[in-house]
């Protein structure tokens, strides 16, 4: 079967959803499908311009960048919708020309332009119109993150047999590694004689904070441990860097810029906790789906995680220490648990990584085309 995915952003891009595009068209590949990615040709990160070498996937999918009027800083308001649209008239143009058997996207007006197509929805309008009904009714199967995105699609009117929930997934190729904690410290120059609170990701998300000011708000009350946190940007370390200073834990933080996945995993495995403690919004309890909590439970290290509707779809008393949100003293309370009893953290690690075993990007794709 041949499988045409479309999206409109920019590739590579530093953000989440770009490595989960193209690690579905490589899962799709891996159950003997041709994949195309047709995406917009846009302005890529600085000197990337290779998607599969920026997240080390082999190449095994062909990706086609077709041309787009870029009007996003020129019309802030509208501009993204006017790409989106003049994105979709040319697929929509290039694939009358191209034999395909399945359309596979995350563009929400792709309803008014294609039919009989699987549509990711990773989060809801404001207020549902008309147009966004006749978008998923347009769709052949809907795939959504989490349940509460299902159950509201279902109250708005859409057939609850049309749309199923998958969570994001690990690669454990990646993640699943044996190494010790302090091979994983040496290799990367940090102390071996500390506990290690880490954090690894994208500090903001739509600019919101992940978690990265509760902890260094619950660090003074973690005695004997320092903190630290890789993927943030140049802005983002400077502003927690002031936070840490405010909170007079600076000399016990380390914010570091985006790593490799392969560097990723070898941070994980040199922590002695990771962490999660995302806010309580709207967009964390009912939408994400993080790819870092798979990447945690792959690493057999002890998570600590907020308590959030999303968060407990996947992660459970059984297999992490989950802890009250926006509360500084809850999350210091549960690392000190994890630090100070090896019984429970090996317990709940464990736990984790079994259960991460039916997370793998191939079983999302299976479960989907099934």
């Amino acid at each position: 079967m041949k499988i045409v995915y479309l999206h409109s952003g920019r590739l590579p891009t530093e953000k989440a959803h770009g490595y989960q595009i193209m690690k579905m068209c490589e899962a799709f590949v891996s159950l003997g499908h041709e994949v195309l990615l047709l995406t917009a040709h846009r302005e890529t990160l600085p000197g990337e311009n290779d998607p599969f070498q920026y997240y080390g996937i082999r190449k095994i999918f062909s990706i086609r960048r077709v041309p787009v009027i870029n009007l996003v800083n020129v019309v802030p308001k509208f501009g993204s919708w006017l790409l989106q649209i003049g994105f979709l008239i040319i697929a929509k143009i290039y694939l009358v020309f191209h034999r395909y058997d399945l359309l596979y996207l995350r563009e929400h007006m792709s309803g008014l332009f294609f039919r009989d197509f699987i549509l990711e929805v990773h989060s809801l309008p404001a207020e549902i119109r008309s147009r966004d009904l006749r978008v998923w009714r347009r769709a052949k199967k809907i795939v959504t993150l989490t349940s509460f995105v299902k159950n509201s699609l279902a109250e708005a009117g859409v057939p609850g047999d049309k749309v199923m929930v998958a969570a994001d997934a690990v690669d454990l190729a990646t993640f699943d590694t044996e190494m010790a904690k302090a091979e994983a410290r040496q290799r990367l120059g940090l102390p071996t004689d500390k506990k290690i609170i880490g954090y690894t990701g994208s500090f903001r998300t739509l600019q919101m904070d992940k978690g990265i000011s509760a902890i260094l708000k619950a660090l003074p009350q973690i005695p004997d441990a320092i903190f630290v946190a890789v993927g943030g940007s140049r802005p983002d370390i400077d502003h927690y860097q002031k936070e840490a200073a405010a909170n007079g834990v600076a000399e016990r933080v380390l914010l570091l810029p985006r790593a490799d996945l392969d560097k990723l995993a070898v941070y994980q495995k040199a922590f002695d906790v990771l962490m999660m403690p995302f806010p309580r919004t709207k967009h964390y309890e009912y939408y994400m789906s993080p790819l870092k909590m798979f990447e945690y439970m792959a690493a057999k290290r002890p998570i600590v995680a907020s308590d959030l509707p999303s968060v407990r779809e996947v992660l459970n008393d059984d297999n992490a220490i989950i802890v009250e949100p926006d509360n500084a003293a809850a999350l210091a309370a549960g690392v000190l648990r994890v630090l100070r009893d090896e019984d429970l953290a090996k317990r709940i690690s464990q736990q984790a990584f079994a259960d991460v075993k039916l997370f793998t990007w191939k079983n999302r794709a299976k479960m989907i085309l099934s």
